[in-house]
Parts: structure tokens; sequence; C-alpha cells
């Protein structure tokens, strides 16, 4: 009798099941061959760092400073001709063509378009340096004997999170929806070799391109987390709601973030991240355009016009720029810029992937420019608001100090 009513039970399960699936049918890209070995690298990875985090940090250290040391030029090389490359394809013939069909029409507005772009490529970093590294440039610049430190903080600024960063997101994207969308190919890091390997990116070595896209991503979002969960629990200490910083409280904030974003994730590209990036957008919009009404307005204005005049004066210098000749400067360029252009690459594929989804339909001319100078200007006008509060303090800590 038992046995009876348990296969009636699973029967109706398994009607109720497959009804289901009819009428909300289970899409997924999940892939055995790539989330396994992506798993178990980064759970060994993990066990050795919490084993012997002190050898693991000397190794990792050691072979960062051997890179920083023989490489740095390569990374600035690299990096200028990725966006000396998109200008090019933008002014050319090749601009005409769509990322898609040719009579396809692009699937968001412009105005959701932009604030996902925005929200995918520079969140959490941009609020924890925003006003920080600017800071940091004042107090201890490239070179020590600099005219005007203040000058010289907000130009390195703008060098760092500019049109360069944003020449890294573009080309990956570029190429995943080029590939993608015109040759039919699956949006993932392995359609981009396509012109090399073929058909071979369905198999082993396909295979081996995403398990080190998908570990080389998991680094980039676990620094830009650890950054936002440390700002985010030393703002509620701040205002009181947390007695302290410990522990116990960032692992609940990491929680209830990593669960908001899982949440918009589950709810789909339409329903969650457009809406979330579009209430983000808007909100970063009402903060500047408080603080430049409220603030110094023609102070601002007058320093975004002569930093952006001062960023393009010195464009050339800054994009080939290693410090070759100026040894003082070397330990500044690596510590900050070359750690910038690798921090940038390793998040390229999570946010070129998002940008190439998002961008079906686009003109390549229409995808740089936008990917490239809508972001760029923003980011220039968000920090230009912010920084100057933020290097007054910083000068009359300095002159106290003295």
């Amino acid at each position: 009798m038992n046995k009876r009513v348990e296969k009636a039970r699973k029967t109706a399960f398994f009607c109720i099941f497959a009804n289901m699936t009819k009428h909300f049918p289970l899409k997924t890209t999940f892939s055995r061959n790539v989330f396994l070995p992506g798993l178990i690298v980064l759970l060994f990875l993990t066990i050795v760092c919490a084993i012997f985090p002190d050898a693991t940090e000397q190794a990792l250290v050691t072979v960062q400073k051997a890179i920083y040391k023989d490489l740095h030029w390569t990374y600035s090389l690299l990096v200028t001709f990725f966006l000396i490359f998109q200008l090019a394809l933008a002014f050319s013939k090749v601009g005409n063509i769509r990322l898609g069909a040719d009579n396809s029409e692009p699937q968001y507005g412009f105005f959701s378009w932009i604030a996902m772009l925005f929200a995918a490529g520079m969140g959490i970093g941009l609020m924890y340096y925003g006003v920080a590294e600017p800071m940091s440039h004042y107090v201890e610049p490239a070179l020590p004997d600099t005219d005007n430190p203040a000058k010289e903080a907000q130009l390195a600024t703008f060098f760092h999170w500019g049109l360069h960063a944003w020449g890294i997101f573009g080309v990956m994207g570029l190429i995943l929806a080029y590939f993608s969308f015109r040759y039919k190919l699956p949006l993932a890091v392995r359609s981009g070799l396509y012109p090399i390997l073929r058909e071979r990116i369905n198999g082993p070595i396909g295979d081996v391109v995403d398990v080190f896209t998908l570990v080389s991503t998991f680094f980039g979002i676990a620094t830009s987390l650890s950054l936002g969960v440390v700002q985010l629990n030393a703002g509620l200490e701040h205002l009181g709601i947390l007695g302290e910083r410990s522990l116990l409280f960032q692992s609940i904030i990491i929680v209830l973030v990593t669960a908001a974003a899982i949440a918009s994730a589950w709810a789909g590209l339409n329903k969650g991240v457009k809406r979330l990036s579009e209430i983000n957008l808007l909100m970063t919009i009402v903060l500047v355009v408080f603080i430049l009404a409220l603030g110094p307005t023609t102070f601002l204005f007058s320093a975004l016009s002569e930093g952006i005049g001062n960023y393009i004066n010195q464009f050339a210098d800054l994009s080939f720029n290693t410090f070759a000749f100026e040894k003082d400067g070397r330990t500044w360029f690596t510590n900050w810029t070359v750690m910038y252009w690798a921090w940038w690459i390793s998040w390229a594929p999570f946010v070129g992937l998002f940008i190439a989804r998002i961008s079906r339909g686009r003109t390549i001319r229409e995808y740089i420019l936008a990917v490239l100078f809508v972001p760029s200007v923003f980011i220039f006008l968000w920090m230009t608001v912010f920084v100057p509060s933020g290097l007054t303090s910083t000068r009359l800590l300095v002159l106290s100090l003295r």
C-alpha cells in the first residue's frame, strides 16, 4: 500500500513538473566542462591561501613584482593599442556594420543602454576610489617635485578611469558581440577566438579559455566586492547603525549584497538588471546635481573644464609614459597605472560579455563612441564634483601635520 501511494506521489510530481516546464521552459547556459574545472581551480586556490596565507602572499607578490618590473611597458602599449584600434574602426567604413543582422534594431533604448553600461563597468570601485585615489596622488604624487599636486592628482585619476579603461572593456565586448551576433556563435569568450581556432572553439581548447575567463572574472569581482564591503561597513559604523567594523558584519554584508545581485539576475535582464541600473544612474545624477547646486558651482565647472582640457593636452604622454627616464616615478607607475590596467583586464571578460549582451543591433561606430566617451565624461564629472572636498580635507591635514 505504501509503495503504491509513494509511486502515485512521484507520478503526480513528475506530471506537475512536466506541465510547469511546458509553460515555463527552462533555459540554461550551464556547461559542466567549464563549471567543474573552474570550481576545482577556485577551491584549490582558496584552500591553499587559507592554509598557507603567508607563503601564498609572498609567492604572489614575487610574481607580481616580476611582471611589473619587466613587462610594465607591455600594459601601456597594449591598452593604448586597444583604444586607438577602436577609434580607427569607429571612423572607418567598418563603423557602419551592425552588431547583428543588417536590418536589426537596438534591443534597449539609449538611456537604459547607457545606464547598464555604467553600472556594469564601474560601481563599487568608483565609489571607493572616486575620492580616495586623487587624495592619495595629492599626498604622494608620481614625481615629488610636482608644481601643482592637486591638478596632477585630478589628471592621474581621469587617466586611470577614463578612455583607456573603457577601451579595455569596449574591445572585449566588441569582439564578443561581433562574432556572436554576426556569426551566430555562443556569447562566450571562446567565440572571440573563432578566426584563429575555427570549429575547435567547441572542444577542449574552448573549454580551457572559458575556465580561464571564469577564474579571472572571479578574482576581479572579489576585489571590487571586498572594497565595497569595507566601505559599506565603515559607512554604517559612521552612521551609528553598526557598532564596529568586524569580520562578522562584513560577512553579513557580503551575503546581502550577493543575494541582491542573484535576485536581480534571476529576475532577468529586463526586469532586474535594467531597472536597477536605471535607478542607480538616476540616483547618481541626483547626487551630482545636488552637490553642484549647493557646492561651489562655479569652481566645480571651472575645474571640470580645466581637467578635461589638461587630460586632452597630456593624452599622448599619459598613454605611453613608463617613467623610463624618471626613476622616482616608477614605483608610482607600477603601483597605480599598471595595477589599474591589470585590474581592468581581469574585469574585461565579465564586463565585455555584459556589454555585448545589451548591444545587439547597435552599429560598431555607435557602440564604440558610446562605450568610450559617455561613461568617461560622466566619470570625469563625478570625480570633479567629489574630489575638491576630499583634496581640501587632505590639504588641511597635511598642513596640520607640518
